[in-house]
């Protein structure tokens, strides 16, 4: 396994706009146009990605992270985020956000790598029956 980890391009579309279901494909393609999607990659294939944002237009806030299901648990995801940690770090931040929703077992994995909680939110979704959805749990991480 040769993992590579690598700001996403235009050779990357078509795998993101069939993987990353949570926005449009036009906000996919204008997101890696703005550089905020870092995929990674076994080989010459790729096996997930991070797209990000910012919190007020300032505070890097990790949107999404996805590896495929055979990649899991083998320290990639860590990888992953802390090229995208860097990168921040490199751009002067001090501090990223990411979230999870409470039921998810992603916020255990967010808390191994460093994040401490930040704060929650009751069912926050465009729908109006979202309400009573589980808390989404917010994250922080100081970038030392």
């Amino acid at each position: 396994m040769k993992i590579k980890i690598s700001y996403a391009t235009a050779e990357d579309l078509v795998y993101l706009e069939k993987n990353d279901n949570h926005i449009d494909q036009q906000k996919v393609k204008e997101k890696v146009d703005r550089r905020q999607v870092i995929i990674v990659k076994d080989g010459q294939t790729p096996i997930g990605w991070l797209r990000f944002g910012y919190l007020y237009d300032i505070i890097p806030f990790m949107n999404m992270l996805a590896l495929e299901d055979e990649y899991r648990k083998q320290g990639i995801g860590s990888k992953l985020v802390k090229f995208w940690e860097g990168e921040m770090k490199k751009a002067g931040h001090k501090m990223v956000l990411t979230s999870s929703q409470a039921n998810e077992d992603a916020q255990h994995f967010y808390r191994k790598i460093g994040y401490e909680d930040a704060g929650a939110l009751f069912g926050i979704n465009d729908e109006p029956e979202s309400v009573g959805d589980p808390v989404e749990v917010f994250f922080l991480k100081r970038l030392k």
